[in-house]
């Protein structure tokens, strides 16, 4: 059985990625846990469960050199012995801020044993989707207050810095929409290497979920469910008009997150690092 891991910083690609790495395998052969947290609090263990956000580390911690025990232990105390039955592929997640401090201090000093997928996006596309989401859950008319955006936005800086700065080779970098995923080639590329990196077999299935390459955040699924449609092309159209490069327009919508990114130079370096090029906010 093959074990895999995907952390990732909110609407990066999350279930992009651990889609992906399963393709290869059929349906009744692999098992995707969404949330290693949410599934751990929803069994009642409610020594975990309090007012605060429980991270991972709170019931299980890797050693030193992130050997692949702590997974197992994650992956146990949430399943059932059956549904790990005749799986050939298990892929777990867990967004930054519930993975525990501990998890990206650690894979900055050492390469996991258990591959680990980070899936990557330009942060003002995952803030917009991030926003897009409160706006639909809570609709909200006024959507977010600025207090509240930039204190996202900060804590949005910091993650992005601690992953894109843990060393090459000691995680898999998935940038979805980097320069090298903006050809068929440069995907399919980018997709073996991810896989070669997990030691899973690269086969027809497989390529063709890297030919479909289907990134998109599942929340804009969810649009035809709000009430007010007239919401419909306010956010269909910033992404639209942001792939065009529309500057005036995504500085309209939102100038907060461009100005406040644009002024991050390390986070731009670190972003070239890992593939990107010519962002919009740069």
């Amino acid at each position: 059985m093959k074990k895999i891991f995907v952390l990732s910083i909110q609407h990066t690609g999350t279930y992009f990625a651990s889609s992906t790495i399963a393709s290869a395998f059929g349906k009744s052969r692999q098992l995707r846990i969404g949330s290693l947290y949410e599934k751990h609090r929803k069994l009642g263990h409610k020594r975990f469960i309090g007012t605060k956000p429980i991270e991972l580390s709170d019931y299980t911690k890797p050693s030193e050199t992130v050997d692949d025990t702590w997974f197992d232990q994650a992956v146990t105390s949430v399943c059932k012995p059956e549904e790990l039955a005749d799986k050939k592929i298990i892929v777990g997640h867990e967004h930054h801020h519930k993975a525990g401090s501990w998890l990206i201090n650690a894979l900055t000093d050492f390469p996991a044993a258990v591959p680990i997928i980070v899936p990557m996006r330009d942060p003002l596309l995952s803030l917009h989707s991030k926003l897009w989401r409160e706006d639909e859950q809570h609709h909200n008319p006024n959507e977010m207050d600025n207090k509240a955006r930039l204190k996202r936005l900060e804590s949005w800086i910091v993650r992005y810095k601690e992953l894109l700065s843990i060393p090459e080779g000691h995680v898999f970098m998935l940038p979805i929409d980097g320069e090298q995923s903006k050809t068929e080639e440069g995907r399919i590329q980018l997709i073996q290497d991810m896989y070669e990196y997990c030691d899973v077999p690269f086969n027809e299935k497989a390529k063709k979920a890297a030919l479909e390459w289907k990134p998109e955040n599942r929340t804009f699924d969810l649009i035809n469910k709000i009430k007010n449609n007239s919401a419909k092309p306010k956010w269909e159209n910033f992404k639209k008009r942001y792939d065009e490069g529309d500057i005036d327009h995504t500085r309209a919508f939102m100038s907060l997150e461009f100005d406040r990114l644009n002024k991050e130079e390390e986070l731009k370096e670190l972003m070239k690092r890992a593939g990107y090029k010519n962002v919009l906010w740069w």
